[in-house]
């Protein structure tokens, strides 16, 4: 399912050990001025909901997609755009793919307890690699946690919450260079 317009966006683990639902995600640098040098690159997501298990944490990676260019609004568990199939790989119940096998290692790795407000994920190398490489800039995959028994999730503001201040966002802190003479 694509649940772009939700005003939640869903991790959740379901059956034992495997991934039911991931965060897919996409980021205009359009804006960033030319010669910009990132510094550091934050994600923040404001948590809303956890589940009521005993485990205080619930482990949520941020990972770069390669290889793929989704389309946020018709992305599925199962295509890129309604259309074009994700790479098949055997991680998810019922052979759904969700982009595991379309996604890079960790670029950070959080365990979210269940106090509700503001998640960080540091990921200032990918966004200097979409930077120095705009045709790498897919998107981004928060994933659910695969060591996690059924049934666990995290849940997070969306960019249609209607609450403005609890939807997701970019940080960038980032110093312009110049070249001498101009």
């Amino acid at each position: 399912n694509n649940f772009s317009t939700a005003t939640m966006l869903k991790t959740f683990t379901w059956p034992d050990n495997q991934v039911a639902n991931a965060i897919l995600m996409t980021f205009d640098l359009s804006s960033l001025p030319a010669g910009a040098v990132v510094q550091q690159a934050t994600l923040h997501l404001a948590l809303l909901q956890s589940d009521a298990a005993p485990e205080p944490t619930y482990t949520v990676t941020a990972h770069k997609l390669v290889g793929k260019n989704p389309d946020i609004a018709s992305a599925t568990g199962y295509t890129i755009d309604g259309v074009t199939g994700w790479t098949p790989n055997v991680c998810c119940d019922s052979g759904v793919p969700l982009a595991q096998a379309d996604i890079s290692p960790a670029y950070d790795t959080r365990a979210i307890d269940k106090t509700s407000g503001d998640k960080v994920w540091t990921i200032t190398t990918m966004v200097q690699e979409w930077l120095a490489a705009p045709e790498t800039n897919a998107g981004l995959l928060l994933n659910a946690d695969a060591s996690a028994l059924a049934g666990r999730y995290r849940n997070f503001a969306s960019m249609q919450h209607p609450k403005v201040q609890l939807r997701p966002y970019l940080s960038i802190m980032y110093s312009v260079t110049t070249s001498a003479g101009q």
